[in-house]
């Protein structure tokens, strides 16, 4: 019981340090927070709906849920640089404003 605590700690600790690396990536990458922040603001929907899978299938919190959440936020992060990278190509390549349009046809075609 108690190592499982201390690994739940240190998962937890972790889980912080690595959205706090992410961000800086991204702030890196983008020289921007606004870009970084969408990014990033995915990620808590993405963990509610997890905890809410959790829930709903009548299972507690474990470690192995901590690490799927863990990669579950990779995988949001992800996708999220993927499609503000498309938004930009189109802006910056095809030429296209960067308005309503545009970032709905670059959601729908990273979809």
């Amino acid at each position: 019981y108690r190592a499982q605590q201390q690994a739940a700690r240190t998962i937890g600790l972790l889980s912080l340090v690595s959205l706090a690396l992410i961000f800086m990536v991204l702030y890196t990458r983008y020289r921007t927070a606004s870009l970084a922040l969408i990014v990033m603001g995915n990620v808590p929907l993405a963990l509610v709906g997890s905890v809410a899978a959790l829930w709903i299938a009548g299972l507690d919190l474990s470690i192995a849920a901590m690490v799927g959440f863990i990669t579950l936020t990779g995988i949001t992060a992800r996708n999220g640089i993927l499609k503000i990278s498309h938004v930009l190509n189109l802006v910056l390549r095809e030429g296209l404003p960067f308005d309503r349009q545009t970032l709905r046809r670059a959601c729908l075609e990273r979809m």
